[in-house]
């Protein structure tokens, strides 16, 4: 299975990530599927995280950066799925208040 996979539902760009521990070394890859999707116009990108059960600071700082990008067009940038241990550094790091996060991807569709 690939690290990342993705999709397109409707204006939405989706992109799972199948890895349980999201680190710097899969950063590369996350980062040219979020830039494609920029480039090609998107503004709504769904991040699904339902496998991942850690994060390092360089893969959030990633998603810190694109979701600056897609402000800047006035598109936005979720996650879906984090689990407890996801959530709480997100939490921590007060990311919280600044991606729109849902628990389940059918949540996501109904609010973007």
């Amino acid at each position: 299975m690939n690290d990342f996979t993705s999709e397109i539902i409707n204006d939405l760009f989706i992109i799972t990530v199948n890895l349980t521990r999201a680190t710097f070394k899969d950063v590369s890859k996350l980062q040219k599927l979020l830039s494609d999707a920029i480039r090609n116009g998107f503004k709504k990108i769904l991040i699904e995280m339902n496998e991942v059960d850690y994060v390092d600071s360089t893969f959030l700082g990633l998603l810190v950066v694109y979701l600056k990008e897609t402000i800047k067009t006035k598109g936005k940038i979720c996650l879906v799925g984090l689990k407890p241990s996801v959530y709480t550094l997100v939490q921590h790091t007060h990311l919280d208040k600044t991606f729109n996060i849902y628990i389940s991807r059918d949540d996501a569709l109904k609010n973007m």
